[in-house]
């Protein structure tokens, strides 16, 4: 069990650093736009891979609950402070304050944020994703066919929200929630066994090649759940199901590489903090002319080194990291 939570942290660690890259390359030609046409075709489905590959079932209720305190209380957290960050420039700027449009796009969330908060939308999506497997989870057993069927079920929703006509936005990123169950359900199915077994390698570099010699026949790929783009019908879901499970491999082989694994691992450890801070960082220092390449540096370092410093605090670790309260143990309290 140690070394499979190592290698899942690693995992983590790999999909935030493509993440930060992903939004640095933003605009950019040359080497970074290949970068960002690369990461974006797996990254997203890599955490919700990672968030059904260690899933549990809990009560509907129970679940929902534990899951807003883990990801919703530093969403809340984290919002308000950047909303005072965006003041306290607006203010220093001498132009209009956009204090309650701000909060405004907080209570709706999704498709309704924008600048420094717009990587927000996982979160949102992912809780509610969460929620609807733990229900679903009542009356199917993760691994059954049951769940299989409903996951299915969630697949062709998703397909089909893709191709309908451009509609009203939806609040909180949900119509991304189909596509994000069926995530879920597939990091349920693979496991650790599967993911270890040279089947589900072979079928990975399988779809990587076919879609690789589609890409060099024409076919244009892409990957954007939150702007419901999920690439050719089909084969763009199969590829970011492909790169997902490569990166999961190479992880678990970098989990062993001495020194580099284990800082790895700490950083997939504080991905959600870098997830909720890393855009305001680098569009604050790409104003200031940093070159990309430091602009991921830092966007990278500044946050895992917020994760640390709120980890020495209870309070902030609750607040911030969605992190309970550690109960003293039995001998603890018998002391008492």
């Amino acid at each position: 069990m140690r070394e499979r939570v190592v290698w899942i942290d690693v995992a983590k660690g790999l999909g935030i650093v493509a993440v930060v890259v992903g939004h640095v390359s933003h605009g950019r030609t040359g080497a970074w736009l290949v970068a960002k046409e690369a990461v974006t075709l797996f990254h997203m489905p890599l955490f919700f891979l990672l968030s059904g590959l260690v899933a549990r079932p809990l009560a509907p209720l129970t679940g929902a609950a534990r899951r807003a305190r883990s990801l919703l209380l530093p969403y809340l957290s984290f919002f308000l402070l950047l909303v005072g960050v965006v003041v306290a420039e607006q203010a220093a700027a001498g132009g209009p304050l956009t204090l309650w449009r701000t909060l405004w796009a907080a209570v709706l969330g999704g498709p309704y944020l924008y600048g420094y908060f717009g990587p927000f939308w996982f979160v949102t999506c992912l809780w509610a994703a969460l929620v609807a497997w733990d229900a679903a989870a009542r009356v199917a057993a993760p691994r059954s066919a049951g769940m299989a069927a409903l996951a299915g079920l969630a697949l062709a929703a998703a397909l089909l929200l893709q191709s309908a006509p451009p509609g009203p936005r939806v609040p909180f990123s949900l119509d991304a929630v189909p596509l994000a169950f069926a995530w879920i359900w597939a990091g349920g199915w693979l496991a650790e066994e599967r993911i270890a077994s040279r089947g589900v390698l072979a079928a990975a570099l399988a779809v990587a090649a076919i879609c690789g010699g589609l890409a060099l026949a024409g076919w244009e790929f892409s990957f954007d759940m939150r702007g419901g783009d999920y690439g050719p019908p089909g084969a763009g879901l199969a590829l970011a199901w492909a790169l997902a499970v490569l990166t999961m491999r190479g992880a678990r082989l970098l989990a062993r590489v001495r020194g580099l694994g284990p800082a790895l691992a700490s950083l997939g450890r504080a991905s959600l903090v870098v997830l909720f801070l890393h855009h305001a960082i680098q569009v604050m220092l790409a104003r200031r002319g940093v070159p990309p390449g430091a602009l991921v540096a830092v966007a990278v370092a500044l946050p895992w080194a917020a994760h640390l410093a709120l980890s020495r605090s209870p309070l902030l670790a609750l607040a911030f990291l969605g992190r309970a309260p550690a109960r003293p143990s039995i001998a603890a309290r018998a002391a008492a």
